[in-house]
C-alpha cells in the first residue's frame, strides 16, 4: 500500500482527470418570460388513483420540466397486475405530442388537437384505439381521463376513468 502522503498526491493529480470524464447533461429553462408548451399541462402534475368494479388504477404524472412531463400507470385486477402503460408529453413538429407505450407494445404518439385551462385533447385518427384521448381537470382534486374511438356507428365511444388526486409513494 502507498505512503498517505503518497496516496493522497496521487489522488489530487486523478480529481482533474475524473473531471474531464464526468458529464452532466442540463438542459435550461425556457428564457424568461417565454413558457415552454407543455407548462400549460402543469394541472395533471400528481399521483392519482381510480377504482372500478373489481379493478383499481393509478396515474402518476412528474411536474413540467425541461420541455417535458413524463407519467405512468398502472391497472390492477383482483390483486394482480393486468396492465401498465409508460407516457410522455413533449413538443414535436405538430406541437405537443402524447406517447404512450402500453404494456410493453411499441409507443403510439397522440397530437394535441385542444389543450385549455381545463381540458387536454390528444388525436391519432389512425390509430385503432383509441383514436382520442381527453384528459380534465375536475372539480377539487380529481382527474378525468378518457380514451375513445369512433364506433360502426361513427359515435366516439370509449372508456372514461375518473381518478382523485393521492399521496405520491
Amino acid at each position: 500500500m502507498p505512503a498517505p502522503r503518497t496516496f493522497l498526491v496521487m489522488s489530487l493529480l486523478a480529481l482533474p482527470v475524473l473531471a474531464l470524464t464526468v458529464r452532466v447533461d442540463v438542459q435550461a429553462d425556457p428564457p424568461e418570460g417565454r413558457a415552454d408548451p407543455v407548462d400549460a399541462l402543469a394541472w395533471m402534475a400528481g399521483c392519482w388513483a381510480g377504482m372500478r368494479p373489481a379493478r383499481s388504477y393509478e396515474e402518476q404524472w412528474m411536474a413540467p420540466r425541461g420541455g417535458v412531463m413524463l407519467g405512468m400507470s398502472r391497472s390492477v385486477r383482483d390483486g394482480r397486475a393486468t396492465g401498465h402503460e409508460f407516457l410522455r408529453i413533449a413538443g414535436g413538429d405538430e406541437g405537443l405530442v402524447y406517447h404512450a407505450a402500453p404494456s410493453g407494445q411499441a409507443p403510439t404518439e397522440f397530437v394535441a388537437t385542444a389543450i385549455g385551462g381545463d381540458t387536454a385533447v390528444f388525436e391519432n385518427p389512425a390509430h385503432d384505439f383509441p383514436t382520442r384521448i381527453t384528459y380534465r381537470r375536475g372539480t377539487g382534486d380529481s382527474l378525468w381521463a378518457r380514451a375513445e374511438a369512433p364506433g360502426p356507428d361513427g359515435r366516439m365511444s370509449g372508456v372514461e376513468l375518473r381518478m382523485g388526486k393521492v399521496a405520491c409513494p
